[in-house]
C-alpha cells in the first residue's frame, strides 16, 4: 500500500479516472473506472491486488445498482452495511474479498470513512488496519451525486 499523502479531506474533490487490467495468463482484460480522491487514484493508495474498481467494467443493470448505493438511494447489500469499491476482478463477488468504505450523508456531504477489506465469510482482519489512516473525506453532496450521475447516464440499462 502506498503513503497517503496528507490532503484537506473536510473539501474532498471525486473523479473516475478509466484504467486498464491487462488480460492474458488466465486473467480477463477490463477496463473500469477508478475511485480519484483529490487528484490521487485510490487504487494506488490501497494497492489491493488484483482487484479493479467496481464501476466501468460489469453489467449495467449491476453498475446501477452500485451507483445506487454510492449514492445512498438503496441500502448496501453487504451484511456490513458497507459499499465495496475494489472488487475481484474476474467476477465482483464479494466472496472474493473487497475494499469497502462506510458511507454517511449530512446536509451538504457525502462521506467516505472507515476503509476497510472484507469478504463475506470472515471478520475483519486486522492485517488490514492500515486503511485507517486513510480519509475520512468529506464531499460536497452536489459534486459527488453530479459525478456518479454522469456515470449512470452513460450506461444502457435494460
Amino acid at each position: 500500500m502506498k503513503v497517503w499523502v496528507k490532503m484537506d479531506e473536510s473539501n474532498a474533490k471525486l473523479a473516475l479516472l478509466w484504467r486498464t487490467r491487462q488480460g492474458g495468463g488466465g486473467k480477463t482484460h477490463r477496463e473500469y473506472l477508478d475511485f480519484i480522491v483529490n487528484d490521487q487514484s485510490l487504487y494506488d493508495v490501497f494497492a489491493p491486488g488484483d482487484f479493479i474498481g467496481c464501476l466501468g467494467w460489469g453489467k449495467a443493470d449491476i453498475e446501477a445498482k452500485l451507483i445506487a448505493g454510492l449514492m445512498l438511494y438503496k441500502p448496501s447489500e453487504l451484511k456490513t452495511g458497507r459499499y465495496m469499491l475494489y472488487v475481484c476482478a474476474e467476477c465482483g463477488d464479494i466472496g472474493c474479498g473487497a475494499v469497502t468504505v462506510q458511507i454517511e450523508k449530512t446536509k451538504d456531504a457525502i462521506i467516505w470513512k472507515n476503509f476497510r477489506f472484507e469478504n463475506d465469510y470472515d471478520e475483519f482482519d486486522s492485517a488490514y488496519d492500515a486503511y485507517k489512516s486513510i480519509g475520512p473525506f468529506r464531499f460536497n453532496k452536489t459534486e459527488y451525486w453530479q459525478i456518479l450521475n454522469d456515470r449512470l447516464s452513460n450506461l444502457e440499462v435494460d
